[in-house]
């Protein structure tokens, strides 16, 4: 036979049954090498993690471009283009073309043309005119189409709060669902609360030093309206943060608007969606 372990004497019965006492008592101690191989439970505290909203948040303000490059960033994704006459405001209220898509028809002019012979220029340069407008529009169309969703969700919330109880709900968590689909009542509601939600960050953005181009943030984030959510359920802390952030001076100093440039305000346009003053 072999060499038993601690030199045991006695017959096999007695040495088998003493490996299995010392077995048993191996794995009862802490002290053993395969116990102290086993991850012990940390005394310290695991590090906190971030909030939903505020690595929202946090997202938001990384994507925001600083004031020093606010217009080139802008020009970069097409925005700044769309913006431009009106263009933008006309694909969001569902126009075809803008003022100045006529105006441009209109100045074709020359005495040797008849009317016809005018009006079939000017109405091939009308249709030209939108033809470029939907070009110019299709690289941000995402973009003003997210921004359509938050108009319709803030619009729906105006006909909530000022419509009930003559006003159906259901009527109104239906027009809801036309935009975000076979969704229940409850989100859709939550979705008309995040859309009040992001209206108050604007006009808290613009009152601190955005004046009036916080609702192109929307557009620069390219987000659905959903991603605010997370941010909307801590209304109190989120606002803070964000307005904390975003209105530092790297954001807000020296930023001038073009003259030819229409920015969007947010009541006024719910307000010409909803036929009704917006505050």
């Amino acid at each position: 036979m072999t060499q038993r372990v601690d030199d045991f004497e006695g017959d096999d019965k007695r040495y088998i049954a003493y490996l299995e006492g010392e077995i048993r008592r191996l794995r009862q101690s802490p002290n053993t090498e395969d116990n102290q191989l086993r991850p012990q439970p940390s005394s310290k505290e695991s590090p906190p993690t971030s909030p939903a909203w505020r690595r929202h948040a946090d997202a938001l303000i990384k994507r925001t471009p600083p004031a020093l490059a606010w217009w080139s960033a802008l020009r970069s994704e097409g925005i700044y283009d769309v913006m431009y006459d009106g263009v933008a405001v006309a694909f969001l209220l569902g126009e075809r073309s803008t003022p100045a898509t006529a105006n441009h028809a209109s100045t074709i002019c020359d005495e040797s043309m008849t009317g016809d012979e005018l009006a079939l220029l000017r109405h091939v340069a009308h249709y030209a005119a939108t033809a470029t407008q939907r070009r110019l529009t299709a690289s941000v169309a995402t973009r003003l189409v997210n921004f359509q969703l938050v108009l319709v969700l803030s619009a729906c919330a105006v006909i909530r709060a000022v419509a009930q109880p003559t006003v159906s709900e259901h009527h109104i968590l239906g027009i809801v669902k036309i935009c975000l689909g076979d969704i229940s009542d409850q989100y859709c509601r939550r979705m008309m609360d995040t859309a009040v939600y992001v209206n108050k960050l604007i006009d808290l953005l613009n009152a601190h030093g955005w004046d009036g181009r916080g609702a192109e943030l929307l557009l620069w984030w390219n987000r659905a309206p959903s991603f605010y959510y997370s941010l909307s359920r801590s209304s109190k802390e989120s606002l803070e943060y964000l307005s904390n952030e975003l209105t530092k001076p790297e954001f807000t100093q020296n930023v001038g608007v073009p003259s030819e440039w229409t920015p969007f305000f947010l009541p006024g346009l719910v307000s010409q969606i909803t036929q009704k003053e917006y505050q």
